[in-house]
């Protein structure tokens, strides 16, 4: 008999119709040595997820999306409580051909990537795109759709299973690579135990 740490990804206790191909979490509790005091603080949490947007197989020019949303943590030590506060919507790039499942909300320039190499010989492919920064994003496929707001993303973690409260979104991105089903990631901080 395997020891219960041998726990089969088949049997994780996930529900949700959500196409999530990995879930990580991982925590830390903050402190600090103060003279000869230890100072305790709040355990936070990050949740990264990564899903199919959906079932095709991209068969387009290479693409990509991303967005940062940046938080500023507060913590209350006073009533044990932590604060998200939201910064904004968050930088944002769109490049190639990203199926028309996100778009900038503002745009603020355009600019030329190339990305050349013979390094697997000179039939190899490259790309030579038009890549536009902006700020916030819209994002219209799976597994989580979303549309930054002045009061940033927050998730519930639906169905996975982990029952660890609000989650607030940090970082998304989407690879739309030919020959392959688009792959999205996101990261998500969350407040543990405190």
């Amino acid at each position: 008999m395997p020891p219960n740490c041998c726990k089969l990804v088949g049997n994780f206790p996930i529900s949700t119709d959500k196409c999530f191909t990995s879930i990580n979490v991982s925590s830390s509790t903050e402190s600090s040595l103060l003279e000869t005091e230890l100072i305790v603080g709040p355990t936070i949490g990050t949740v990264s997820v990564t899903g199919f947007a959906h079932n095709d197989i991209h068969v387009g020019c290479p693409g990509r999306a991303n967005v940062q949303i940046p938080w500023v943590r507060k913590w209350d030590c006073d009533n044990n409580v932590v604060y998200f506060i939201p910064q904004g919507e968050g930088r944002s790039t769109v490049f190639g051909d990203i199926e028309n499942r996100a778009s900038l909300h503002r745009v603020i320039g355009s600019y030329r990537i190339v990305n050349a190499s013979s390094s697997s010989g000179p039939a190899a492919l490259y790309t030579d795109e038009i890549q536009t920064d902006g700020y916030g994003l819209t994002y219209t496929g799976g597994p989580i759709s979303f549309t930054t707001s002045p009061d940033g993303v927050t998730w519930d973690g639906e169905g996975l299973g982990l029952g660890i409260g609000t989650m607030y979104l940090q970082n998304f991105s989407i690879e739309f690579t030919p020959g392959e089903i688009p792959v999205a990631s996101y990261s998500f901080v969350f407040v543990g135990s405190l």
